[in-house]
């Protein structure tokens, strides 16, 4: 709640040392803070090359996810400004193999929590352009502090992936199949190809 105003993340590389543990080295401190609240939700696109984090009370961050990259000390993007009445919390990424796809977030509001869903891919000509809130999908998760999208199927059940969310009341995770985000207000989201 304290972090600096940058470099408030800290990047590691993974290795074994050759004796079967695993060493850590520092390769980058990165990322901006506003100072409000705190940073909790991380989320990687592997595929894409990009991080995202929440600051929380401020706004959505997107930086390169490769250390070596020419502009790896430069922020992408900021979105999520407006769209929030709680904290930003987590952040899923629904991916699909050509690129395209959805950031999910979860605004942590008592009783029922919503999620923003925004383009993975930006606008057309603009990948870092995530700023257009595509839908707004409540899903009963009180005061959510967490959630992972899954886009691979998952059986019968989960043919188009899923959504899990921590639920507070309950002290548990709320399940849903990426359909019944897809489907649920307006606009519908496209689901994935199989």
């Amino acid at each position: 709640k304290d972090g600096p105003k940058e470099g408030y993340l800290w990047q590691y590389r993974l290795e074994g040392d050759g004796s079967g543990k695993i060493r850590a080295t520092k390769v980058r401190a990165f990322g901006a803070y506003s100072g409000f609240n705190e940073i909790e939700a991380v989320a990687v696109d592997d595929a894409l090359g990009y991080v995202y984090y929440a600051d929380e009370n401020y706004g959505i961050r997107k930086w390169h996810a490769d250390p070596e990259h020419p502009e790896a000390h430069k922020e992408l993007a900021v979105f999520g400004r407006t769209d929030f009445a709680g904290d930003h919390e987590g952040i899923g990424i629904y991916a699909r193999t050509d690129g395209t796809g959805y950031l999910v977030c979860a605004d942590q509001l008592p009783g029922e929590s919503e999620f923003q869903i925004y383009r993975r891919e930006g606008r057309s000509g603009q990948p870092h352009h995530h700023t257009d809130l595509l839908k707004a999908v409540r899903g009963g998760a009180d005061a959510c502090d967490g959630i992972e999208v899954v886009s691979t199927p998952l059986g019968p059940q989960f043919p188009h992936g899923i959504v899990v969310a921590m639920n507070s009341r309950g002290r548990n995770f709320l399940l849903y199949g990426w359909e019944d985000f897809a489907r649920t207000g307006a606009p519908p989201l496209r689901l994935a190809q199989q």
